[in-house]
């Protein structure tokens, strides 16, 4: 059979009309993707922008972490890891031979936790946290002292290497002796944590069976001294 220009024609507008619709069906699915992907970006590009900030200001954000890394370290050098009874009363005898008062008794609280909290350090695999709590300790001790010495007492108090607070202080006048009774609540904080140290307190040499430790009894010759 012998085909005309014409129906040719007519042919080859019906093949194109078939290849046009088969691409549409193809193609429109692939514009609705297109379009969801584009809303997608669209709605990320906020998020791309505020990181590629934050990006671009990584050298600022790791100096401050630097920083602040550093800051707690020295922050945490004024607590010591524990705060034992023997080192209590070493801080008692200390005040007592610094200032030359008179102490009369002393008394001191269990650890109490004041709070506990997580700080970054930079360990085997990079930043991490660690655990830690801060305590306290309160040492209550009666003294008797005049009034240069009430005032070195609390300069004492204040000048200590680690973290040492006076909660309350009494005071009385003792007339008979014209000095002040003092009666003060001393809180000395440490912060422990899981690598605990045990660190010795310095004590000197004391004779075992000594019945008075702060040397407030005295014994005079029988000669009264002469």
């Amino acid at each position: 059979m012998k085909l005309s220009k014409r129906d040719i024609n007519l042919l080859m507008v019906f093949l194109g009309l078939v290849i046009f619709l088969a691409a549409y069906l193809l193609v429109k699915p692939y514009e609705a993707k297109t379009r969801e992907l584009r809303d997608e970006i669209a709605a990320l590009e906020p998020r791309l922008a505020e990181l590629r900030e934050y990006e671009a200001n990584r050298p600022v954000y790791e100096a401050g972490m630097d920083a602040s890394i550093k800051n707690v370290e020295a922050e945490l050098k004024k607590y010591p890891n524990d705060i034992r009874s023997e080192d209590l009363i070493m801080f008692a005898v200390g005040f007592r031979d610094e200032i030359k008062l008179e102490v009369g008794s002393i008394s001191f609280s269990q650890p109490e936790l004041v709070s506990s909290f997580q700080i970054v350090t930079e360990g085997e695999n990079g930043a991490e946290f660690v655990p830690m709590a801060a305590m306290r300790r309160v040492l209550t001790a009666g003294c008797e002292m005049d009034y240069v010495q009430l005032k070195r007492f609390l300069d004492y108090i204040y000048q200590q290497p680690y973290s040492t607070m006076l909660e309350s202080i009494s005071i009385s006048y003792n007339s008979s002796s014209g000095k002040l009774l003092c009666s003060a609540d001393i809180s000395k904080y440490f912060v422990s944590t899981n690598d605990y140290t045990y660190y010795p307190t310095e004590v000197p040499d004391v004779p075992l069976g000594t019945n008075d430790p702060f040397q407030t009894f005295r014994v005079l010759p029988e000669n009264g001294g002469n």
